[in-house]
């Protein structure tokens, strides 16, 4: 006769399984939520000033950041695909707002960089996000703040490390 298993025993490998936290509190899961609310916010606020997509807005941002960059520079900065920022200097050019030029370096590549309409348009995008982020950060004050965004720089680091 066959042996079968003990209901306890097999209750007992159900119970391991199961999570030790519930979903909603997660760090991915918040981290998430908290990430698409901000992008929500965020595109909004693109569009009623400036009339862009949050790519759009992004990419103008990190142009006034960093100065003027290739595809290969802002997908490094972005962390997004090649095609995608392609897609949308393109669509920033054709509005003005960024400009192209041989890179200096290398002859070979394209560089890209603010029109002055871009970079006012970047300075007013850049004034709104920081005015949001301090509506965000709302009773989050001096060491809080700085722990943090260590804690999520250390997160990120913990992150980077396990997808290399």
């Amino acid at each position: 006769m066959p042996a079968r298993d003990n209901p306890a025993r097999t209750v007992a490998r159900v119970n391991e399984t199961e999570p030790t936290q519930s979903f909603d509190d997660m760090l991915g899961h918040r981290l998430t939520r908290l990430s698409s609310a901000i992008e929500q916010l965020a595109e909004r606020e693109a569009a009623r000033a400036a009339d862009l997509s949050l790519p759009e807005s992004r990419v103008l941002i990190v142009l006034l950041a960093k100065g003027p960059l290739g595809v290969a520079g802002l997908q490094a900065v972005m962390k997004i695909d090649k095609a995608w920022i392609s897609r949308t200097l393109t669509r920033l050019s054709g509005k003005g707002l960024v400009d192209s030029a041989a890179d200096k370096t290398d002859a070979r590549r394209t560089s890209y960089r603010l029109t002055a309409q871009g970079r006012r348009t970047a300075s007013s995008l850049m004034k709104r996000a920081n005015k949001r982020e301090e509506q965000m950060l709302e009773g989050v004050e001096g060491k809080d703040r700085t722990r943090l965004a260590s804690m999520l720089e250390r997160i990120q680091q913990n992150v980077d490390a396990m997808s290399a």
